[in-house]
């Protein structure tokens, strides 16, 4: 991540801080002022659980897209489920195009991230050969 400073001609994407479980309240209520805003989702896998919405994948957090030179995000800090721009110091904090590229590459059509789990029950003495990872052929 870089920082620019407000003064610089730049449109990039910029990391938000939410207001505890109020990711998606903000996002919407950004969306509504015009903002381009990026939230990645991730499947709720676990069958104990509930819910089945959708999850951030980044708690509090979501990317918010800024022309710099306009200005127009102050309104930013006030919108209901804000609770800050991350900056350090003056400067923002701009998250490279490459960086929400890959993210968004992970999501499905609906922008919701899907780890595929094998539904295959194994039982006791099974043969199994790990594919991936520092086990693999094992």
């Amino acid at each position: 991540m870089k920082s620019i400073k407000k003064g610089k001609k730049e449109i990039g994407w910029v990391l938000i801080y939410t207001k505890p479980k109020q990711e998606i309240r903000a996002n919407n209520n950004l969306l509504k002022q015009g903002f381009k805003t990026f939230l990645p989702l991730i499947a709720t896998s676990n069958k104990n659980t509930e819910c089945d919405a959708p999850t951030p994948v980044f708690p509090r957090y979501l990317f918010v897209q800024l022309n710099l030179n306009l200005k127009n995000w102050a309104s930013i800090r006030s919108t209901y489920g804000v609770s800050k721009i991350i900056m350090f110091g003056e400067d923002f904090t701009i998250v490279p195009n490459k960086i929400i590229q890959l993210i968004q590459d992970k999501l499905n059509e609906e922008g919701i991230y899907k780890e595929e789990i094998s539904n295959k029950d194994f039982k006791k003495g099974d043969s199994l050969t790990i594919k991936e990872g520092r086990f693999a052929g094992v």
